[in-house]
């Protein structure tokens, strides 16, 4: 079990560089932006991080100890919810504490061809996924290929998915959404 990342979620454990979830979370967007060692900690992944090599990896036991945590669930929806509004992308809980991305009807900073925020979004998807979350992996997914459909999002292009996203980021997005290969 990776019991620095069951801390970090569930007591005031401390990410590689000291920072708490709640430091984190309280990043301006300049700081989400511009950090990209934090991710790995508040949305982890069972895959190892090319770009931070010192993030927690999700296993069976931790899973397990993080689904199980009422205070998980609530500070992981929390994330969620912060990432989103820092992407512009709505989203929702409903009345069983059930987050769902919703319908992206507005150009945004990240739509844009290899930004940094579409690999970012991958992360989101895989960790909701394998923690408990899977409507927020799946609505996300659908959203973000909905802005892809969007024509109106991108007038100088004319619309489709040459605008800001590859065959390969959806191949990635589909996988982690929904746990298989297309």
């Amino acid at each position: 079990m990776n019991e620095a990342l069951v801390r970090f979620y569930t007591d005031d454990g401390q990410d590689h560089t000291g920072r708490t979830y709640s430091d984190i979370l309280a990043f301006s967007d300049t700081e989400l932006e511009s950090t990209h060692d934090f991710l790995q900690w508040i949305f982890p992944t069972a895959n190892p991080s090319t770009y931070n090599p010192e993030a927690p990896l999700l296993d069976e036991e931790t899973i397990a100890a993080l689904k199980d945590n009422a205070l998980f669930r609530t500070r992981f929806l929390s994330a969620a919810g912060r990432i989103l509004r820092f992407w512009d992308i709505p989203y929702a809980v409903d009345a069983e504490e059930v987050l769902r991305a919703g319908p992206i009807t507005h150009r945004a900073a990240w739509m844009t061809y290899d930004n940094h925020n579409l690999l970012r979004m991958t992360r989101l998807m895989e960790s909701a996924r394998l923690l408990g979350f899977k409507p927020l992996a799946e609505s996300l997914f659908e959203a973000l290929l909905g802005a892809v459909a969007n024509r109106a999002l991108h007038p100088e292009t004319g619309g489709g998915a040459f605008c800001f996203i590859s065959a390969e980021n959806t191949y990635h997005w589909y996988r982690a959404a929904f746990g298989k290969e297309i």
